[in-house]
């Protein structure tokens, strides 16, 4: 009985040795492998993973970019295909270093085999991060969250390069996701058998396993859902006409990604495929230095509908594309789902490319198109593999964060009833308006630009607010107008409208507002009358709404201007009547089809009114479509309101604009320009121009240049495009607006 005993005691030690305290080694580069052991430790592995997955701490779902991420990254994505060859690859990352960068991927392949593409591309560093409420935001690519996990809207305006030929075209798209399915997450779905088979590969000693999983969780994550994209592709001529036009309809994967950055991460596969009859599938290999030598985790949608996590695969990383050269053109993986069903995937590589990620680099990405049977049902998808990247090279030509932006009211501080122009506080769009406080910023940075902004000030929300604090009368008929909207009659809201503006035309200004604003203008009068562009010195009055000129509603043309007053009278009269004009018809209805408030605050911007020869408005992006390579100028003699209001045909003029930044002028299209504003002892009027102006170009070459030039900067400071009102006084060029286009 001892000796049995004694024999019993020997085995089990020599068992527990074996599995759990020898030493294992990796026999196949850099890969574990499964031993005589591995079944026994899958069934621990299984409990490993049971235990740990329980004290996972699950991140609430988000289609936006996590706040406060100092760390990794962060990023949304979109991969899909059709039968006919189309795809879209389109996603934004956001690198969360003590500078963030945005990276951006655009790849689009259309049912001709036409693959389109970012100019820098093979890299995706395009500029720093900005955070965009509401969206994914950058280098021309917008991701918008519609509705949460159901759906997302894709815009893309830019230019974008023909690989064929490598000719740059400017590319319009706008495109719709919707989801397929529910959500899977990673690592909470990660399916418990495939956890525990990946895991069983790797030495148990010590702790091994459970920093493992630690790591696999530790401020890392993903969730994906199947789904479809449909949408128009453009792409535009030199001259702005339509040269593409597909209607695109694809189905593939959403996915959110993020991690606190992993120096250990080696290598990484992704493969997304989907048929014809709606079957999907993801499946990723991961391999790091110090943790998992081959991590495997997949999903699939099923024709039902039914999503479910792949049970089984044997996808073998080693034996799988383990370097670039090594890439196969036709390979077959088995998968077997968590509910039984098991597919064979038969992939035929395609053609493709390479991305690189990370500042310095950290991976290039080989990409390529897929054509797939899946059980004799064919499909197409897009094949990811993801390798280390040691060369340290950094991007270049990674944009800069704008450097024109609206002030909060913390940063402002406190205001008055009025404040200049050059004043900081001014650019707080809550205290001045959209107007006001554009035009504080393009103050701020005139003298470094070389343009110069007419001198001024803005009166404040506050002071129309004291107005109606005291003038009830008016602030009840604002009331009665908001009223009517909960039984809405035009006629009866037009009449309210009405009783508002002549309540607020016949109702003098509170006194201190007055004695305030015109101490102001009495500044502006001692300081600049003089000078020969003003002379006489006339001002203009000019509305300037909280929701006015803003990224969201622009509301050009809504609200009152009044050019030429001369007296102190003239003045106030063009208070109150850019006071009275953000509650006229066309104003409050404007709001309410935008689902904005009615009882709207605004601020009034009163200038110098520059005596200039000729004047328009400068499109940093080409109308209709938004053309990044054309920038469009209207400009006629005179003032720029016969060009802003459509009285007078201006001359047009369109400027190339290439990839470096080179400007060529293009077209002059001379305008009738019969007429022209010009200042008088009593404001403006109009007088008309003489037969030889009228048969020559306003501008010579060298003003246009400069201000296609003062475009590009304006569109750079701020990072978007622009419309921009003009003038041009000698050799000056003054800058009267720049709103969001």
């Amino acid at each position: 009985m001892d000796v049995v005993l004694q024999v019993g005691i020997f085995v089990v030690a020599v068992i527990v040795y074996l599995i759990f305290v020898k030493k294992y080694v990796k026999n196949k580069g850099l890969y574990s492998q499964e031993g005589w052991n591995y079944p026994f430790k899958v069934l621990l592995a299984w409990f490993a993973i049971k235990r740990w997955k329980s004290s996972l701490n699950s991140l609430p779902l988000s289609e936006l970019p996590h706040v406060g991420q100092n760390h990794g990254c962060d990023g949304i994505s979109l991969k899909a295909s059709a039968p006919d060859g189309s795809t879209v690859f389109v996603g934004i990352r956001k690198i969360c270093s003590k500078e963030k960068v945005a990276e951006v991927s655009v790849i689009v392949k259309l049912s001709d085999g036409t693959t389109f593409k970012l100019p820098q591309h093979s890299e995706t560093a395009v500029s720093e991060w900005v955070n965009t409420a509401g969206c994914w935001n950058a280098g021309g690519l917008k991701i918008q969250e519609l509705e949460p996990q159901k759906s997302l809207r894709i815009l893309f305006n830019g230019v974008l390069i023909r690989a064929e030929d490598n000719k740059s075209y400017h590319v319009k798209m706008n495109l719709l996701w919707a989801s397929a399915t529910s959500v899977q997450r990673y690592p909470e779905d990660w399916n418990d058998c495939l956890a525990a088979k990946c895991l069983a590969l790797e030495p148990l000693m010590n702790e091994q396993w459970p920093n493992m999983l630690n790591k696999c969780g530790q401020g890392s994550g993903s969730w994906l859902q199947f789904g479809a994209i449909q949408g128009r592709f453009q792409s535009f001529d030199v001259n702005g006409e339509i040269h593409t036009n597909e209607y695109l309809r694809v189905r593939g994967a959403r996915e959110r990604m993020w991690s606190l950055g992993s120096k250990d991460l080696r290598r990484i596969v992704t493969i997304n495929v989907c048929t014809r009859d709606g079957t999907a599938v993801q499946i990723r290999g991961l391999s790091y230095h110090k943790n998992f030598t081959q991590c495997l985790y997949g999903s699939v949608r099923l024709p039902n509908f039914l999503m479910t996590s792949v049970k089984s695969c044997d996808l073998v990383l080693s034996e799988f594309c383990e370097t670039a050269d090594e890439i196969p053109k036709t390979f077959t993986i088995h998968v077997t789902t968590s509910n039984g069903r098991t597919l064979k995937l038969i992939l035929r590589i395609k053609d493709g490319g390479t991305l690189y990620t990370g500042v310095p680099h950290e991976q290039s990405i080989i990409y390529r198109t897929l054509e797939v049977d899946i059980n004799g049902e064919h499909g197409t998808g897009i094949l990811e593999l993801g390798y280390e990247c040691l060369d340290g090279i950094i991007p270049s030509n990674i944009k800069p964060s704008p450097a024109l932006r609206w002030l909060s009211e913390d940063e402002a501080g406190p205001v008055g009833n009025c404040v200049s122009l050059e004043c900081s506080s001014a650019a707080c769009i809550h205290f001045t308006g959209g107007k006001a406080a554009s035009l504080a910023l393009l103050s701020s940075v005139q003298k470094e630009q070389g343009y110069k902004v007419p001198p001024g000030f803005c009166i404040t929300t506050k002071a129309l607010y004291k107005h109606l604090e005291v003038n009830t009368s008016i602030k009840d008929a604002i009331f009665e107008i908001e009223a009517c909207n909960k039984d809405y009659d035009e006629n009866i809201f037009k009449e309210k409208c009405s009783k508002a503006i002549e309540l607020f035309l016949t109702t003098e200004v509170v006194e201190d507002v007055r004695k305030d604003i015109l101490s102001f203008v009495r500044d502006l009068r001692s300081k600049y009358e003089s000078e020969e562009l003003f002379t006489p010195l006339r001002f203009a009055v000019r509305s300037s709404g909280v929701g006015e000129d803003s990224e969201a509603l622009s509301a050009a043309g809504q609200n009152e201007t009044v050019l030429g007053c001369v007296t102190d009278d003239d003045v106030m009269r063009g208070v109150k009547k850019c006071w009275a004009s953000m509650f006229a018809y066309t104003s409050v209805y404007y709001r309410r089809q935008n689902g904005q408030q009615c009882f709207s605050l605004g601020g009034v911007v009163v200038q110098a009114l520059v005596k200039s020869r000729a004047a328009g408005v400068l499109f940093t992006s080409h109308p209709p479509y938004g053309d990044v390579t054309r920038i469009l100028l209207t400009a006629n003699y005179g003032l720029g309101e016969s060009v802003v209001s459509g009285s007078v045909e201006p001359d047009s003029i369109v400027i190339r604009r290439d990839l470096d930044d080179t400007l060529s002028i293009q077209k002059i299209d001379l305008g009738s320009k019969i007429q022209r504003v010009v200042t008088n002892s009593n404001g403006v009027s109009f007088e008309n121009v003489p037969e030889s102006d009228r048969k020559k170009s306003c501008l010579s070459e060298d003003e246009i240049l400069k201000l296609a030039k003062i475009a590009v900067a304006q569109e750079r400071l701020w990072g978007a495009g622009r419309d921009i009102e003009w003038a041009i006084f000698g050799d000056d060029i003054f800058l009267l607006q720049a709103r969001p286009y």
